[in-house]
């Protein structure tokens, strides 16, 4: 599990300083000048002291992102509709088909923001299934809805970040929202990542906190500056693919195996209890070994 957490926490910081810092270039470039890397090392900066001042922090300022993300896509929708394309829709290349399984296994891996409810719902623990719930079915419908007015306007044209290429068919203006609502996304994701790979290694492997916090944030940054001085095409979706593919796979097979344990060994009441259907478990772990052995032959076939 810590190979996987590692893999997938430390995945997904590079992706987002790497897309934040091209996100801020588009907006920030045509007034300062300045390079994506520049950008992402400020975002890295500013996230950081957020991170390192604790979670009441975190609260805040993930809560009005939220409201503000949902406020672009609104105003993204509203501008995209009248210009989709539903041939756009009906493109499809079967050969692709599984090409991006890693990336959308990592678009739902939210399992490290479970303790973070648990400690935000430590007196009000029968909230817990419903705050689960209710998380992971607002984000299938926001993917759903964003990847279908994304494919309509640009098509085969699509590219790694979405937005950028919505530039070429709505103009900067939607560049410019479009940019803000990236942004805005990667950094709470980029927050509540941080901050679950600071508390492992503050509470599992009793680091100081402070350490745990540059653990956390500046391996990412390393790794982040090396790839976009290699400027290696795709980093972004390259990044994500491998994360969920590996990292994402990983955490689904333990996530049922200790389910399986905690049913046969567990000596409380839980909150609220899953039945265990044997069937449904093994499905699951069969798809993520095919997943990881999947990419596994992509890299090699390369």
């Amino acid at each position: 599990m810590l190979i996987s957490f590692g893999i997938s926490s430390y995945g997904a910081l590079v992706a987002y300083i790497i897309k934040v810092g091209e996100f801020i270039n588009v907006l920030l470039n045509p007034l300062f000048g300045g390079t994506a890397l520049i950008y992402s090392l400020i975002f890295f900066t500013i996230t950081f002291l957020l991170i390192c001042k604790g979670i009441k922090i975190i609260e805040k300022s993930e809560s009005l992102m939220v409201i503000m993300i949902f406020i672009v896509i609104i105003a993204i929708t509203i501008f995209a509709i009248p210009h989709i394309d539903v041939n756009n829709l009906a493109t499809s290349q079967t050969t692709s088909f599984f090409m991006p399984y890693g990336v959308v296994l990592f678009a739902f891996l939210a399992s490290p923001a479970i303790p973070e409810i648990n400690e935000e719902l430590k007196n009000n623990k029968k909230y817990m299934k419903k705050a689960i719930i209710i998380g992971s079915i607002i984000p299938i419908i926001v993917y759903t809805l964003f990847a279908l007015i994304v494919v309509g306007l640009t098509g085969i044209n699509t590219t790694d970040g979405a937005i950028l290429g919505l530039a070429t068919i709505l103009g900067n203006k939607i560049l410019i929202l479009g940019s803000i609502f990236g942004i805005l996304t990667m950094t709470t994701s980029f927050i509540a990542v941080a901050f679950a790979l600071t508390e492992m290694y503050h509470f599992d492997y009793k680091i100081k906190k402070g350490l745990s916090c540059i653990l956390s944030c500046f391996i990412a940054l390393i790794i982040s500056i090396l790839i976009i001085a290699s400027n290696i095409k795709n980093a972004f979706f390259r990044v994500l693919d491998l994360t969920g593919a590996f990292g994402g796979s990983m955490a689904g097979i333990l996530i049922v195996l200790i389910w399986w344990k905690a049913k046969k060994l567990g000596n409380r009441k839980p909150e609220y209890s899953i039945n265990k259907k044997e069937s449904i478990s093994i499905i699951l772990i069969i798809m993520f070994i095919l997943g990881i052995a999947f990419k596994l032959y992509e890299i090699l076939k390369i």
